[in-house]
């Protein structure tokens, strides 16, 4: 993550990042290094810890609710895909990659 860029807790085990002036390739791209870097850190010794995560932007129109209800449809279907996934979503776009 760039220096610019912050987490926050939204609740239970959920977390946003807001990465300023970024594209969605380079938002993409940031959260599954994101996912590789979590999955490759041992947290307790022989287990791996592994991450969902659900990537949109935020665009013109959109509401504090609607931003985030997007980034949480994308997050349920990184999971459904079989967890330790990134997903975008956007109106018209949905991307997974990971394993």
């Amino acid at each position: 993550m760039r220096e610019t860029d912050r987490v926050f807790r939204i609740g239970g085990d959920e977390f946003v990042v807001l990465a300023e002036v970024i594209d969605e390739t380079t938002a993409t791209q940031l959260s599954e290094k994101i996912r590789q870097e979590v999955e490759a850190e041992p947290i307790v010794p022989e287990h791996t810890a592994t991450i969902s995560l659900g990537v949109t932007m935020l665009l013109d129109d959109d509401t504090a609710d609607s931003w985030i209800a997007r980034a949480d449809r994308g997050l349920y279907k990184a999971k459904q895909s079989g967890r330790n996934n990134v997903t975008t979503e956007r109106a018209g776009l949905r991307q997974v990659s990971g394993d």
